[in-house]
């Protein structure tokens, strides 16, 4: 299983929301990255986005979670909902270009 490029984005945000890894939360981690069927290619288009976007998207995450109040379920819930939206968006820009939008 390849996942280096999220798991530095989950690691970035456990930095920053000052939360420690702990094995329940790498365990829900890393069954949901397998549950989603991630792929070498979904990593190499998050590798490809600028550093600003990388801090937007982790802003984005951690808006959406109070770590006074919130479990390691809803935490991983949040996080890969995000991540698979901007994979989303960044197909899309891919073939709205392609398509000449």
């Amino acid at each position: 299983m390849q996942n280096k490029q999220i798991f530095s984005i989950f690691k970035d945000f456990l930095e920053n929301k000052n939360l420690t890894l702990s094995d329940e939360l790498n365990n829900l981690y890393l069954k949901t990255y397998k549950n989603l069927k991630i792929d070498l290619q979904d990593e190499a288009l998050l590798e490809t986005i600028s550093k600003e976007d990388r801090l937007e998207l982790l802003e984005k995450i951690s808006a959406k979670i109070n770590v006074d109040d919130i479990n390691n379920q809803k935490i991983i819930d949040i996080f890969f909902h995000e991540i698979t939206d901007s994979i989303d968006y960044i197909y899309n820009l891919i073939i709205s270009k392609q398509l000449g939008g």
